[in-house]
């Protein structure tokens, strides 16, 4: 099982980018190769970033930003 505790309003961000840009660019053929990968700070278990990454042939990336240091980036 693959659980990552965000706060409210973040799921449905990523789940937005995944609905409205992932699969319109998977149906394209333009990517087949999906990553979430979250960052963390220190000990905490809730990420300051999610970053997404979809490839092969094509390239989408983005960083959704949730708190700490990634809001200064």
């Amino acid at each position: 099982m693959n659980i990552l505790y965000v706060p409210i309003g973040i799921s449905e961000v990523k789940d937005g980018i995944d609905r409205n840009v992932i699969a319109k660019l998977a149906e394209e053929g333009t990517i087949s190769e999906y990553r979430a990968i979250p960052e963390y700070q220190g000990q905490s278990f809730i990420p300051i970033a999610i970053r997404i990454e979809a490839s092969n042939p094509g390239q989408f990336s983005t960083l959704i930003k949730i708190w700490c240091d990634a809001l200064a980036v």
